[in-house]
């Protein structure tokens, strides 16, 4: 859900969030279309499981805003068939004055659930709690109020079968990223925004949260003078934390597709574009990312860069690509928003073998 704004300092007052591909099929048509488990639901979230099965948690609000269901599924066969691993509805604490939205996301066996009361039909933030189910087996949800989660405001999420973790956007100050235990009913800092201002992406992947941020730059007297092009790589870095060390580190592989991300979700000093999406290629041996957008999937690696995959039927302009996840074998599962989020799409760019 892209609903962030990013505000950073040096060079732009306001920016909206909202190779090695020769093993892949690279034509449009290639592409296979996944049945959603229920037409009227949106993705909030897609995770590979360990048994190399897809998950997608889900959500859905009624027509008046008062009401919203959390929903998560898995499908053992892409599509053909899902079961429905979980269902709970969610309702505005005050029916009368507030309307209520809810983020779910897949933490291991179970889920994160996110809810925010909005102050009638408005993007003002009432309160914001957190429900954590440990196992969908079990059902056993976890209550976590305002008090608990309020100094993660803002939330921007990315879950793990362990922690959550979630930022902290200030939009005046610095971000944060905090780490909340949901056994302990504890949350504290990361440490990956030190140094850093601002948070462009977050998300975790298997052991590791990825992070895009901006950095404090100066410039030398001729970028202060606009006369000389500040490059992005400057002033926008990529953070890789490691859950089980706790230590963050920087690589030139993930430094140069944060730089490129930026370009992207600034449309190249053009017209506004939706912001592009991007996922670890967990099923290789090298270090690779994906970057998507409606211009195409790019696959990064310290090699450089290869357009993996293209569709004509897509554009920047008009359609969001929402969620990305890569399977052991290389198969690519996106989540689309066409037409200016007027019809979803879930499609599988398969591996060659």
């Amino acid at each position: 859900m892209k609903k962030f704004y990013v505000f950073i300092i040096f060079l732009i007052s306001a920016l909206l969030f909202s190779g090695c591909g020769s093993s892949y099929n690279s034509s449009g048509p290639d592409s296979v279309q996944i049945s959603l488990p229920y037409e009227d639901g949106c993705i909030s979230d897609m995770k590979i499981d360990e048994n190399g099965n897809l998950r997608v948690a889900m959500y859905e609000i009624d027509q008046d805003g008062k009401k919203a269901k959390a929903t998560c599924w898995i499908t053992r066969d892409d599509g053909k068939s899902w079961e429905n691993l979980y269902e709970e509805y969610f309702e505005a604490n005050d029916k009368k004055e507030e309307t209520v939205e809810i983020a779910p996301r897949i933490a291991g066996d179970g889920l994160f659930i996110l809810k925010y009361n909005y102050k009638g039909d408005s993007f003002e933030v009432n309160s914001e709690e957190l429900y954590y189910i440990k196992d969908l087996n079990e059902k056993d949800i976890k209550y976590f109020p305002e008090t608990t989660v309020i100094s993660a405001g803002g939330i921007q999420s990315g879950g793990s079968d362990k922690k959550l973790y979630v930022c902290d956007y200030t939009e005046i100050e610095e971000d944060k990223i905090f780490k909340f235990d949901p056994e302990e009913g504890s949350i504290s800092e990361t440490g990956i925004m030190d140094n850093g201002k601002y948070v462009l992406y977050m998300e975790a992947y298997g052991d590791k949260v990825y992070c895009i941020c901006s950095i404090e730059y100066e410039g030398t007297k001729e970028e202060q003078a606009g006369t000389k092009k500040v490059e992005t790589w400057k002033y926008i870095k990529g953070r890789i934390y490691d859950m089980e060390t706790g230590e963050t580190g920087e690589t030139d592989v993930f430094n140069n597709l944060a730089a490129m991300y930026f370009d992207k979700c600034n449309g190249n000093g053009e017209e506004y574009k939706y912001s592009p999406c991007l996922c670890p290629d967990l099923s290789s041996d090298e270090e690779a990312y994906y970057l998507a957008d409606g211009d195409g999937i790019i696959r990064v690696t310290e090699k450089g860069e290869e357009t993996i995959y293209k569709d004509d039927n897509l554009s920047s302009y008009e359609d969001s690509i929402e969620n990305m996840v890569v399977d052991s074998k290389g198969n690519i599962y996106v989540y689309i928003w066409l037409d200016g989020y007027s019809e979803q799409q879930l499609l599988k760019i398969p591996a060659k073998n």
